[in-house]
């Protein structure tokens, strides 16, 4: 239930390729009222270390906009 930025997918283990251009991922969880993860909020990069603080920041705020909506 936290955001996970994915600077360089190749050097992570966790992640699983689905499109071999990504570079770098956000991965964004959205949490109900009790503050379980329900859905996520996932971005993809062909870009290397894509996702700045602010462009975070940003997507957090969307889908704490989107929890409020549930």
């Amino acid at each position: 239930a936290k955001t996970i930025n994915v600077p360089n997918v190749k050097a992570d283990p966790r992640f699983l390729a689905c499109d071999l251009r990504t570079q770098s991922e956000l991965v964004v969880p959205i949490l109900n009222s009790k503050g379980e993860a329900v859905a996520e909020i996932d971005i993809d990069s062909n870009k290397l270390d894509a996702f700045t603080a602010i462009k975070t920041a940003q997507v957090e705020a969307s889908a704490l906009k989107i929890s409020k909506l549930l």
